[in-house]
């Protein structure tokens, strides 16, 4: 019985030394990170995307290395809780170069808040214009919602009366170009039209030189509508905060004016939808994620029954999987998958959406949004591309996508903060 037993234990050790082993390399590729790894990989980016010798966060590597204004406000949005002093930053290079002259070329205004700015006086890259370059309709009504956001951070200890004072004139600036300069047409809208033929196109986030959304300027697209409620709301708070009554009233006057166009102009019954535009030929109806952006500016509040609609069609099939939330419905018929604004999947363009859902008290939906992002990730070994590629279910990556961005990496590290 015991050389019985000394035998089959012969046996089993050559079984086990002629079994194929797992390399190395397919071990590690088994590793699941965790958010504490994750979180580690975050906090890198951002501190390899500050410029050097600088305080502000650059957009992105390798295709962004300079200071654009709505990706560095959304960033600002994303670490006002992580990091302050990163909004606080922001805000003060913006009021450096903030408009002062009108400049068809590159496209400044008065008060107008610049898309993107490079320490280099000369061009960047294959760029037809001058910097800074003012190209977006976008960045002055963010502006002046970040210096809210800002100044009630420094409200948890005491409020800094002095830093928005000095803020102040160029909060009023940046309203004065939303009433004037960019409502093209009068009727209380932010609209866009560039002014260097060269410039720009389409001037929101899902910005191009092309006319790659077949919207007829002037365009007044959807989000932006939502921004500028925003701002005139922070406005209104941070003018009862200085004890000027009477323009914060002014402004929240001009804020229900703004939300009941905006409901009455945007909103189509038979569809239970936002219009994704409003520009020369009337009335867009496509389906696109810039419609969620509205679930956390304030625009929808009192408004239940919209901000509902809006959450449940968000995660209908042809907008949601598995990562996140797509650009453009996969339904439509410009809808590409590997596109980069027409179907692709956007880590910044989701987070901002998350964070409207957690606003109005959606946390179930919030929650599902976070653990997709999470998800791709993980499956991008810890990184988070400027966008990602979902067909039929296969998570891809664009190669010429930038690797490190920041209001990607922004916004997964608020992701993973939140809760803790």
């Amino acid at each position: 019985m015991l050389r019985k037993t000394y035998w089959l234990f012969i046996a089993a050790i050559l079984i086990c030394l002629a079994m194929p082993q797992q390399a190395p390399a397919q071990a590690k590729a088994k590793h699941v990170l965790s958010r504490a790894e994750l979180r580690l990989e975050r906090e890198q980016d951002i501190r390899t995307l500050r410029a050097p010798g600088e305080c502000y966060i650059q957009a992105g590597f390798p295709n962004y290395p300079g200071f654009f204004g709505r990706d560095i406000l959304i960033m600002s949005m994303e670490l006002i809780d992580y990091d302050p002093a990163i909004a606080r930053c922001t805000l003060d290079m913006l009021v450096r170069m903030q408009g002062t002259k009108f400049d068809a070329e590159s496209e400044e205004e008065p008060g107008k808040i610049l898309h993107e700015w490079h320490k280099s006086n000369e061009n960047y890259g294959e760029r037809n214009w001058p910097f800074p370059y003012y190209g977006s309709a976008d960045s002055t009504p963010l502006f002046v919602y970040v210096s809210g956001l800002y100044f009630k951070k420094t409200c948890e200890t005491a409020c800094d009366m002095a830093w928005l004072e000095k803020m102040w004139p160029h909060i009023e600036a940046a309203l004065a170009w939303c009433k004037t300069s960019g409502n093209i047409g009068g009727d209380i809208f932010i609209k866009y039209e560039r002014k260097n033929p060269k410039g720009l196109f389409h001037q929101g986030w899902k910005d191009a030189d092309e006319n790659h959304l077949k919207l007829t300027p002037p365009v007044a697209i959807v989000e932006i509508q939502g921004y500028y409620y925003a701002a005139l709301t922070s406005a209104a708070e941070m003018a009862q905060a200085r004890g000027t009554f009477e323009r914060a009233i002014e402004l929240s006057h001009r804020a229900t004016l703004l939300k009941t166009a905006f409901i009455e102009k945007f909103w189509i019954p038979e569809k239970q939808w936002f219009a994704f535009a409003i520009d020369k030929n009337g009335t867009d109806t496509r389906i696109a994620s810039n419609q969620g952006h509205l679930l956390f500016t304030g625009i929808l509040d009192n408004e239940p029954e919209k901000a509902a609609a809006l959450a449940h069609r968000l995660f209908l099939p042809d907008m949601w999987t598995l990562f996140g939330i797509r650009t453009l419905s996969s339904n439509d018929r410009d809808y590409r998958g590997q596109s980069y604004h027409l179907g692709s999947i956007w880590p910044h363009d989701n987070w901002v959406i998350a964070r409207g859902f957690a606003r109005l008290g959606f946390g179930k939906e919030y929650d599902r949004v976070k653990n997709a992002q999470i998800a791709a990730s993980r499956i991008f070994h810890g990184r988070i591309p400027e966008l990602y590629f979902v067909v039929q279910g296969k998570l891809s990556e664009d190669p010429e996508a930038c690797t490190i961005q920041g209001w990607s990496s922004g916004g997964m590290l608020d992701f993973l903060t939140a809760d803790q």
